[in-house]
């Protein structure tokens, strides 16, 4: 189960991970929002729909949240227990083997990624002992390394240890999660667009 705020999320931050996963399981996503900070909300839930199914993601395991207590907007804190109840209504569906999704700065400092580790956190920590055997968090790093491409591999390497999942893509991973990401057409700007060139396309979660 990959837990993220925003569609788009997915192929810009978790594309190596979907690829890779995908290959030997049935993956669901979960969107804590429909995009709709600039009132396209309708438009960004189906590029969300057409991503998914470029990773091979069923649509019947894409779930996206269009809630007013959830708003996307990174100036507003969400109401938490809100969050929390919409996850975990999905993993009592999907009862997941692991969950993905961001740490506490959420990659980018945006305020709704990083709402979603405190409130699986919690959940982990829940009374109701939801039967969630791992969750893994995305790790930030500094904005030099997210710009470097194949450059930053060696950094990872050395820096990798035994307790984090470490998905480096393949050429054929690339152009599918390239592929994903114009798929939100909504979203390219030219900044995005450099960041599809020159994004290293690894994940490693801790």
């Amino acid at each position: 189960l990959l837990v993220f705020a925003h569609p788009d999320d997915e192929c810009m931050f978790f594309g190596p991970a979907l690829t890779t996963l995908i290959e030997d399981n049935e993956i669901s996503i979960l969107c804590l929002t429909s995009g709709n900070f600039y009132n396209i909300g309708n438009i960004r839930k189906g590029e969300l729909v057409k991503s998914a199914e470029v990773f091979g993601i069923k649509s019947d395991g894409v779930n996206i949240i269009d809630k007013k207590e959830i708003p996307d907007d990174g100036d507003v804190h969400w109401d938490r227990d809100v969050v929390s109840n919409e996850i975990i209504n999905i993993i009592n569906k999907t009862t997941p083997d692991i969950i993905l999704t961001f740490d506490y700065y959420g990659v980018s400092g945006h305020r709704n990624h990083g709402e979603l580790f405190y409130c699986l956190q919690s959940i982990l920590h829940d009374t109701r002992k939801l039967e969630i055997p791992e969750v893994y968090s995305l790790e930030s790093i500094s904005i030099w390394r997210k710009y470097i491409s194949i450059l930053d591999i060696l950094y990872t390497l050395l820096s990798y240890n035994q307790h984090k999942l470490l998905f480096i893509s393949t050429l054929h991973q690339v152009l599918t999660t390239q592929k994903a990401m114009y798929c939100h057409w909504s979203q390219l700007l030219w900044f995005r667009r450099l960041y599809i060139i020159f994004s290293r396309y690894m994940f490693i979660n801790t």
